[in-house]
């Protein structure tokens, strides 16, 4: 577990640096090749500025791997190259959205349109593609770390549904991200807790070991690399993108897939699939705007809010006539004045 959790330390502490050193870089890239698109304020940002976090993660991949042959990551390489294959696989199926996508949102608008394509024989869209090769993964991942049915079974959904977590919550600037770093957050204070719990009178042969010793360091190293780009999301000038949640939202679910224990697994899998549910019916946007508790946390860093009208809640909408635009990529100071998007699935 020493070992694990210094090579992760390690590894967290090269994804900061080179997530911070790939923010401005890939943004002007995305700039300079027309990845853009509008924000929440109506600006035109980089649209998939997240390939940074995906990247910075990935670079890590040689010392978890070195780490991991030598035995000092786990039980051996394997629960170090899982993680990194679900990352890469999410991370790059997200950018393909990113890029190629535009479709319907959520697994009902991704598997609703799955159906039409197929009564009229068009091509299967990249949203589709992506929730297949998820829940592949996500039950790749779950046999690594556990061997009972019950809680392959559990592991899996958990690990499925939080891969798409994140992009769920991908709708504002900053909230995804804060949600992330508050799920791992809770990830690891239920690892700090069975810890002290072994530590007592109770057998240390009941200790965490292999995949399951990883689990929270990897949600570790997904909150390391994200941190540097959190602030250019805050303030608008760059969106995550389903390549960066695509990424994170593969490390929540190894993380949860590998930490949590079959209690914590039921009721996540429970709980992310009413907020599932919740988020095809109805507007999680809304419900943060309706509870003062979490709209005072979705607008930490974010600075002013925009004026909302109750045919848009959550959303810009003018309500006075539109004053000329600010600086293209401006953090919104006066979003009032400022041409919003009435939709939820953008920043």
């Amino acid at each position: 577990m020493h070992g694990a959790t210094v090579a992760y330390l390690l590894a967290a502490l090269v994804a900061f640096g080179l997530s911070a050193a790939l923010v401005a870089p890939i943004a002007a890239l995305q700039r300079r090749a027309g990845l853009v698109a509008p924000n929440y304020c109506g600006d035109r940002v980089p649209a998939a500025g997240g390939v940074g976090v995906a990247l910075a993660v990935l670079g890590c991949g040689p010392i978890l791997l070195a780490a991991g042959a030598a035995g000092t990551a786990g039980a051996g390489a394997a629960p170090a190259a899982t993680a990194l294959f679900a990352l890469a696989t999410m991370g790059f199926l997200g950018l393909l959205d990113d890029v190629a996508g535009g479709g319907p949102r959520g697994f009902g608008g991704h598997f609703g349109a799955l159906f039409t394509r197929a009564r009229v024989g068009t091509r299967v869209g990249t949203g589709v593609l992506r929730a297949a090769w998820g829940g592949a993964t996500a039950l790749a991942c779950a046999l690594v770390a556990h061997r009972n049915p019950l809680d392959i079974a559990l592991a899996a959904l958990a690990a499925a549904l939080a891969f798409n977590l994140v992009n769920l919550l991908d709708t504002r600037p900053g909230r995804a991200g804060k949600g992330y770093l508050a799920a791992v957050a809770v990830l690891v204070l239920a690892r700090l807790a069975r810890l002290l719990y072994l530590a007592g009178p109770h057998s240390v042969a009941a200790l965490p070991a292999g995949a399951t010793a990883a689990g929270p360091l990897v949600g570790v190293l997904g909150a390391s690399a994200l941190l540097p780009f959190l602030p250019a999301d805050l303030a608008g000038r760059a969106m995550l993108g389903n390549a960066g949640s695509g990424a994170l939202g593969a490390a929540l679910g190894v993380a949860l897939a590998w930490t949590a224990g079959r209690a914590l697994l039921a009721f996540a899998v429970v709980a992310m699939a009413a907020l599932h549910v919740f988020g095809e019916r109805r507007s999680l946007g809304a419900l943060i705007e309706r509870t003062p508790v979490l709209r005072w946390i979705d607008g930490l860093g974010r600075g002013a809010r925009p004026t909302r009208t109750p045919e848009c809640p959550g959303d810009v909408r003018p309500t006075a006539p539109v004053a000329p635009r600010h600086r293209e990529n401006s953090p919104c100071p006066d979003p009032a004045s400022r041409k919003g998007v009435c939709r939820e699935g953008g920043e």
